[in-house]
C-alpha cells in the first residue's frame, strides 16, 4: 500500500529539496576558500574581510522573516523565485566587484543571503505542509544530508576555482549554480491552499510573528538548532584561515580537508535516520550532544600540538553529532505551530540570527579559540536541552 500524504499529490524530489536546504550554506561556505586571496586583492585585516561574512549572515537572518508573508499570499513556489532571482543578481554583482571595490564585494554578499535565504524557509514550509510528523522525521536526515556533501563539494570547487582561475570566479559559479536550482524548483508541487492565501500586510505578518515568538517550545528549540548552525559557521569562517595563514597550505588543499567534517555530517545524518524509528527524539539529541562534548574536549587537548590533526580528526565526530541534535530539534520547533510559513520562519530567523551573533562575539575576542568557542555553545545548548523537556 503507498503512503498517504497531506496533499493527494506525489511527494516533492527529495533532490530538489536537497538542493534547497542547503542553497544558503552554500552560498555561505562556497565563499570561504577565496577570503584569504580577497584579503590580497584588497589589501584588507581579517576582521575587515569579515564584514562580507556578517553581511550575508546578517541578511540571511533578515530573510528568514521576509519569506512566510510572501509564501502565505503568493505560494511556496513564487516565494523560492524570488530568493533565486536575487541570489544570480547577487552573484553576478560580486564578480563585477573585483573591478570596482570591496564595498561592492559586500553589498553583493549581503544581498546574497537575502536571496538564498529562501531555500532554508520554504524547504522547511513544504515538509511541514506536506508530510505528517513521523514522515518528517524521516525525511528530514535525508534531505539534511545536503549539509554535508553540497556545501563541502562546493568548497573542493571553489578551493581550486580560486588557486587556479581567481576568487570571482567563484560568484560566477554560483550564479549557475542558482539557475539549476530554478530549474529544480518548477516540477516542485505547489504545497499552499489558495483558498487560504492571506492578505500580504506588515499588521498580519507581525501578528504570527508575535504568537510564535512568545512560544516557548519554538523559541527553545529554534535556539538549541541554532547553537549547531553557530557551530558550522564559526569553523567555515575560522578554519580557512587557520589552514592557510597560520599552518601554510593552500586553499585546495583546505577544500580537500573539508571532506573529514563532511563524512562526519553524512554519518550522523545516516544515524539520525536509522534511530529515528527505534528512539524518541529527545534521546537523538542527548547523544548528539554528547558526541560533540567528547570531539570539543579531544580538539582542545590536543589543540597546540597536532596542528591541522587536532582541528580537523575532532571535526568529523563534531559532525557526527551535529545532525543528531539539529534534525530533531527543528521537527520538534515547528511541529505544533499552526502556521507552518511563520513557524519555520521564525525557527529559521532564531536559527541563523544566533548564527550571526555567534560569529560576531568570536570575532570581537580573537583570543577565543575554536573550541572555547565551541564548549561555550555546548553548555547554552545543554541549558536549552533542559528547559525544553517541558513542553514535550
Amino acid at each position: 500500500m503507498s503512503e498517504s500524504y497531506k496533499f493527494p499529490t506525489a511527494p516533492p524530489s527529495l533532490w530538489t529539496l536537497i538542493f534547497l536546504l542547503s542553497f544558503p550554506a552554500v552560498a555561505a561556505i562556497f565563499f570561504t576558500p577565496s577570503l584569504p586571496a580577497i584579503m590580497e586583492e584588497f589589501q584588507l585585516s581579517k576582521a575587515e574581510v569579515s564584514l562580507a561574512v556578517t553581511a550575508f549572515l546578517l541578511c540571511y537572518g533578515v530573510s528568514q522573516l521576509l519569506y512566510a508573508p510572501i509564501a502565505n499570499k503568493f505560494g511556496r513556489k513564487n516565494a523560492l523565485y524570488v530568493g533565486i532571482f536575487l541570489a544570480i543578481v547577487s552573484s553576478l554583482l560580486g564578480a563585477f566587484s573585483a573591478d570596482v571595490s570591496f564595498r561592492l564585494l559586500v553589498f553583493a554578499r549581503a544581498l546574497q543571503g537575502l536571496g538564498s535565504g529562501a531555500g532554508l524557509n520554504i524547504t522547511f514550509t513544504i515538509i511541514n505542509d506536506f508530510y505528517y510528523k513521523e514522515q518528517a522525521r524521516r525525511i528530514l536526515p535525508l534531505v539534511s544530508l545536503s549539509f554535508a556533501t553540497l556545501p563541502v563539494l562546493a568548497m573542493v570547487v571553489a578551493g581550486v576555482f580560486t588557486t587556479y582561475i581567481s576568487w570571482k570566479s567563484v560568484f560566477y559559479a554560483f550564479a549557475l549554480y542558482s539557475l539549476f536550482i530554478l530549474w529544480r524548483v518548477k516540477d516542485l508541487p505547489e504545497t499552499y491552499c489558495k483558498k487560504s492565501a492571506q492578505e500580504l500586510t506588515i499588521k498580519r505578518a507581525l501578528l504570527h510573528y508575535s504568537k510564535g515568538i512568545v512560544d516557548p517550545r519554538l523559541v527553545s528549540y529554534s535556539l538549541l538548532f541554532g547553537c549547531t548552525t553557530s557551530m558550522i559557521y564559526l569553523f567555515a569562517a575560522n578554519a580557512p584561515i587557520l589552514v592557510v595563514e597560520r599552518w601554510g597550505y593552500s586553499a585546495s588543499f583546505y577544500g580537500l580537508l573539508s571532506l573529514i567534517p563532511s563524512l562526519g555530517y553524512v554519518s550522523g545524518n545516516l544515524l539520525a535516520r536509522g534511530l529515528s524509528s527505534i528512539a524518541q527524539p529527545r534521546n537523538v539529541m542527548a547523544l548528539g550532544i554528547v558526541l560533540m562534548l567528547t570531539a570539543t574536549s579531544f580538539m582542545q587537548h590536543f589543540w597546540e600540538q597536532l596542528g591541522i590533526i587536532s582541528l580537523f580528526i575532532p571535526a568529523y565526530f563534531l559532525y557526527v553529532g551535529i545532525p543528531l541534535s539539529h534534525t530533531n530539534a527543528s521537527l520538534l520547533a515547528t511541529t505544533h505551530f499552526e502556521d507552518r510559513s511563520s513557524g519555520s520562519s521564525i525557527m529559521s530567523f532564531c536559527n541563523v540570527t544566533f548564527a550571526f551573533v555567534s560569529v560576531q562575539l568570536a570575532e570581537a575576542l580573537p583570543k577565543v579559540t575554536i573550541p572555547i568557542a565551541f564548549f561555550t555553545l555546548l553548555g547554552l545548548m545543554m541549558t536549552l536541552f533542559v528547559y525544553s523537556r517541558h513542553y514535550d
